[in-house]
Protein backbone atom coordinates (compact mmCIF):
# COMPACT_ATOMS: atom_id res chain seq x y z
CA UNK A 1 0.00 0.00 0.00
CA UNK A 2 0.94 3.55 -0.34
CA UNK A 3 1.65 6.18 1.76
CA UNK A 4 1.49 9.87 -0.03
CA UNK A 5 2.71 12.84 1.49
CA UNK A 6 1.07 15.99 -0.16
CA UNK A 7 3.29 17.79 -2.86
CA UNK A 8 0.78 20.99 -2.62
CA UNK A 9 1.75 21.99 0.88
CA UNK A 10 1.60 25.77 0.00
CA UNK A 11 -1.57 25.53 -1.83
CA UNK A 12 -3.05 23.47 1.26
CA UNK A 13 -1.69 26.48 3.62
CA UNK A 14 -3.28 29.08 2.06
CA UNK A 15 -6.72 27.60 2.37
CA UNK A 16 -6.40 27.52 5.77
CA UNK A 17 -5.08 31.47 6.29
CA UNK A 18 -1.94 30.08 6.90
CA UNK A 19 1.92 31.89 5.05
CA UNK A 20 3.71 29.35 3.46
CA UNK A 21 7.35 29.44 5.02
CA UNK A 22 10.00 30.67 2.36
CA UNK A 23 11.43 27.35 1.91
CA UNK A 24 8.32 25.66 0.74
CA UNK A 25 7.00 28.44 -1.69
CA UNK A 26 10.39 29.47 -3.44
CA UNK A 27 10.16 33.36 -2.16
CA UNK A 28 6.06 32.91 -2.86
CA UNK A 29 4.88 35.09 -0.06
CA UNK A 30 0.86 35.52 0.22
CA UNK A 31 1.20 38.23 2.62
CA UNK A 32 -1.77 36.57 5.15
CA UNK A 33 -1.45 36.30 8.97
CA UNK A 34 -1.17 32.18 10.36
CA UNK A 35 -4.26 31.30 11.88
CA UNK A 36 -3.06 27.94 12.33
CA UNK A 37 -0.18 26.19 13.26
CA UNK A 38 2.03 25.41 10.38
CA UNK A 39 1.82 22.17 8.42
CA UNK A 40 5.26 20.19 8.94
CA UNK A 41 7.69 20.88 6.04
CA UNK A 42 7.15 18.05 2.84
CA UNK A 43 9.26 18.24 -0.63
CA UNK A 44 7.61 18.72 -3.35
CA UNK A 45 7.51 15.83 -6.04
CA UNK A 46 9.78 16.80 -8.98
CA UNK A 47 7.64 18.41 -12.16
CA UNK A 48 7.55 15.57 -14.91
CA UNK A 49 8.84 16.48 -18.12
CA UNK A 50 7.16 18.43 -20.41
CA UNK A 51 6.12 16.21 -23.63
CA UNK A 52 3.62 13.84 -25.36
CA UNK A 53 2.88 11.03 -22.59
CA UNK A 54 5.44 7.72 -23.16
CA UNK A 55 3.67 4.65 -23.97
CA UNK A 56 2.40 2.60 -21.39
CA UNK A 57 5.71 0.19 -21.31
CA UNK A 58 8.32 2.91 -21.58
CA UNK A 59 6.07 4.55 -18.51
CA UNK A 60 6.59 1.40 -16.49
CA UNK A 61 10.35 1.27 -16.71
CA UNK A 62 10.77 4.72 -15.29
CA UNK A 63 11.14 5.18 -11.78
CA UNK A 64 8.42 6.04 -10.20
CA UNK A 65 7.92 9.64 -8.96
CA UNK A 66 9.03 10.29 -5.63
CA UNK A 67 6.82 9.24 -2.55
CA UNK A 68 3.44 7.62 -5.03
CA UNK A 69 4.95 4.24 -5.45
CA UNK A 70 8.06 3.89 -3.04
CA UNK A 71 6.18 3.50 0.09
CA UNK A 72 7.55 7.10 1.73
CA UNK A 73 5.49 8.34 5.35
CA UNK A 74 2.88 11.17 5.00
CA UNK A 75 3.93 14.52 7.10
CA UNK A 76 3.01 13.29 10.61
CA UNK A 77 0.80 16.74 10.66
CA UNK A 78 -1.65 15.32 8.10
CA UNK A 79 -5.10 13.47 8.27
CA UNK A 80 -3.96 9.68 8.76
CA UNK A 81 -5.46 8.85 5.01
CA UNK A 82 -7.51 5.69 4.22
CA UNK A 83 -5.18 3.08 1.95
CA UNK A 84 -6.04 3.09 -1.70
CA UNK A 85 -7.18 -0.05 -3.08
CA UNK A 86 -4.46 -1.63 -5.09
CA UNK A 87 -6.42 -4.00 -7.76
CA UNK A 88 -3.52 -5.54 -10.09
CA UNK A 89 -1.96 -9.02 -8.99
CA UNK A 90 -0.34 -11.18 -10.26
CA UNK A 91 -1.44 -14.68 -10.79
CA UNK A 92 -0.18 -18.81 -11.80
CA UNK A 93 -1.41 -18.84 -14.53
CA UNK A 94 0.75 -17.05 -17.59
CA UNK A 95 -1.98 -15.89 -19.44
CA UNK A 96 -2.82 -14.32 -16.41
CA UNK A 97 0.66 -13.06 -15.40
CA UNK A 98 1.03 -11.21 -18.63
CA UNK A 99 -2.48 -9.29 -18.24
CA UNK A 100 -1.90 -8.50 -14.75
CA UNK A 101 1.76 -6.90 -15.45
CA UNK A 102 -0.10 -4.66 -18.38
CA UNK A 103 -2.52 -3.93 -16.15
CA UNK A 104 -0.05 -3.02 -13.40
CA UNK A 105 1.74 -0.71 -15.97
CA UNK A 106 -1.04 1.26 -17.12
CA UNK A 107 -2.08 1.73 -13.34
CA UNK A 108 1.34 3.33 -12.45
CA UNK A 109 1.49 5.15 -15.78
CA UNK A 110 -2.24 6.65 -14.79
CA UNK A 111 -0.55 7.73 -11.38
CA UNK A 112 2.08 9.64 -12.87
CA UNK A 113 0.10 11.25 -15.47
CA UNK A 114 -3.09 12.22 -12.59
CA UNK A 115 0.09 14.10 -10.77
CA UNK A 116 0.74 15.69 -14.31
CA UNK A 117 -2.24 17.36 -14.01
CA UNK A 118 -3.24 17.93 -10.21
CA UNK A 119 0.45 19.80 -10.47
CA UNK A 120 -1.25 21.93 -13.01
CA UNK A 121 -4.12 22.66 -11.44
CA UNK A 122 -2.59 23.70 -7.75
CA UNK A 123 -0.34 26.20 -9.76
CA UNK A 124 -3.46 27.57 -11.32
CA UNK A 125 -4.74 27.91 -7.74
CA UNK A 126 -1.90 29.09 -6.37
CA UNK A 127 -1.47 31.88 -8.84
CA UNK A 128 -5.17 32.84 -8.31
CA UNK A 129 -4.25 33.14 -4.39
CA UNK A 130 -0.98 34.83 -5.14
CA UNK A 131 -2.43 38.04 -7.30
CA UNK A 132 -6.14 37.77 -5.48
CA UNK A 133 -6.09 40.75 -2.61
CA UNK A 134 -8.94 38.85 -0.73
CA UNK A 135 -7.67 35.42 -1.24
CA UNK A 136 -8.47 34.43 3.11
CA UNK A 137 -12.44 35.82 2.34
CA UNK A 138 -13.44 33.41 -0.70
CA UNK A 139 -11.33 30.69 0.10
CA UNK A 140 -13.46 30.28 3.20
CA UNK A 141 -17.05 31.05 1.69
CA UNK A 142 -19.31 28.25 1.07
CA UNK A 143 -23.04 28.01 0.15
CA UNK A 144 -24.86 31.04 -1.33
CA UNK A 145 -22.15 33.16 -1.08
CA UNK A 146 -19.76 30.81 -2.41
CA UNK A 147 -22.14 29.77 -5.62
CA UNK A 148 -22.65 33.06 -6.52
CA UNK A 149 -18.63 34.58 -5.95
CA UNK A 150 -16.37 35.25 -9.56
CA UNK A 151 -13.73 32.58 -8.36
CA UNK A 152 -15.69 30.04 -8.27
CA UNK A 153 -16.74 30.51 -11.82
CA UNK A 154 -13.26 31.19 -12.88
CA UNK A 155 -11.88 28.31 -11.19
CA UNK A 156 -14.85 25.83 -12.27
CA UNK A 157 -14.11 27.06 -15.51
CA UNK A 158 -10.61 26.24 -15.83
CA UNK A 159 -11.58 22.59 -14.35
CA UNK A 160 -14.29 21.92 -17.10
CA UNK A 161 -11.94 22.89 -19.94
CA UNK A 162 -9.43 20.70 -18.33
CA UNK A 163 -11.36 17.72 -18.23
CA UNK A 164 -12.61 18.24 -21.69
CA UNK A 165 -9.31 18.39 -23.24
CA UNK A 166 -8.26 14.88 -21.11
CA UNK A 167 -11.10 13.29 -21.85
CA UNK A 168 -10.46 14.85 -25.75
CA UNK A 169 -7.12 12.93 -26.12
CA UNK A 170 -8.53 9.94 -24.57
CA UNK A 171 -11.15 9.23 -27.39
CA UNK A 172 -8.88 9.97 -29.94
CA UNK A 173 -6.36 7.47 -28.36
CA UNK A 174 -9.54 5.10 -28.39
CA UNK A 175 -10.50 5.79 -31.92
CA UNK A 176 -6.79 5.08 -32.76
CA UNK A 177 -6.88 1.56 -31.08
CA UNK A 178 -5.27 3.00 -28.18
CA UNK A 179 -7.71 1.69 -25.36
CA UNK A 180 -5.41 1.30 -22.49
CA UNK A 181 -3.28 4.43 -23.06
CA UNK A 182 -7.19 6.34 -23.61
CA UNK A 183 -7.42 5.38 -19.96
CA UNK A 184 -4.59 7.20 -18.72
CA UNK A 185 -6.21 10.36 -19.78
CA UNK A 186 -10.10 9.05 -18.98
CA UNK A 187 -8.98 8.43 -15.16
CA UNK A 188 -7.67 12.33 -15.37
CA UNK A 189 -10.66 13.57 -16.70
CA UNK A 190 -12.69 11.40 -13.33
CA UNK A 191 -10.58 13.09 -11.34
CA UNK A 192 -10.77 16.16 -12.44
CA UNK A 193 -14.49 15.95 -12.49
CA UNK A 194 -14.19 15.18 -8.57
CA UNK A 195 -12.63 18.07 -7.73
CA UNK A 196 -14.79 20.20 -9.68
CA UNK A 197 -17.83 18.71 -7.18
CA UNK A 198 -15.59 19.65 -4.62
CA UNK A 199 -14.78 23.49 -5.74
CA UNK A 200 -18.58 23.76 -6.25
CA UNK A 201 -19.02 22.97 -2.35
CA UNK A 202 -16.61 25.41 -1.08
CA UNK A 203 -12.52 25.56 -1.29
CA UNK A 204 -12.52 24.34 2.27
CA UNK A 205 -14.34 20.90 1.13
CA UNK A 206 -11.67 20.31 -1.70
CA UNK A 207 -8.98 21.75 1.10
CA UNK A 208 -10.22 18.68 3.47
CA UNK A 209 -10.43 15.81 0.45
CA UNK A 210 -6.78 16.57 -0.18
CA UNK A 211 -5.76 16.37 3.35
CA UNK A 212 -7.36 13.35 3.59
CA UNK A 213 -5.63 11.95 0.04
CA UNK A 214 -8.82 11.40 -1.02
CA UNK A 215 -8.55 13.09 -4.82
CA UNK A 216 -8.30 10.35 -7.65
CA UNK A 217 -5.68 13.18 -9.07
CA UNK A 218 -3.29 12.09 -5.84
CA UNK A 219 -3.64 8.61 -7.21
CA UNK A 220 -6.62 7.06 -4.64
CA UNK A 221 -8.11 4.37 -6.54
CA UNK A 222 -10.28 2.87 -3.41
CA UNK A 223 -13.79 2.63 -4.49
CA UNK A 224 -14.92 4.53 -2.10
CA UNK A 225 -13.79 7.73 -3.73
CA UNK A 226 -16.07 7.41 -7.08
CA UNK A 227 -19.01 8.58 -7.81
CA UNK A 228 -20.97 7.65 -11.23
CA UNK A 229 -21.14 11.47 -11.86
CA UNK A 230 -17.69 11.95 -12.39
CA UNK A 231 -17.38 9.05 -15.05
CA UNK A 232 -15.85 10.85 -18.16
Amino acid sequence: MFAVPSPHLPTLQVLRGETPHRSQTHKCHYGFKPHLPPITSSPRLQSPPAGPLPSISEQALQPPRASLLDGATASPNLRPRRQPLFVPLLGSESDTAIDSIEDLERFQASIRYSNRVLDEITAFLGTLMKHSNNTYEWAHLAGDEWDGHDMRKIIVGFLHDLRGRENERGTKLAKAGEISRAHIYWDAAQGIAQMICFVEQGMQVLHTQMLDHDLILMGNRSPYVYSPKWRP
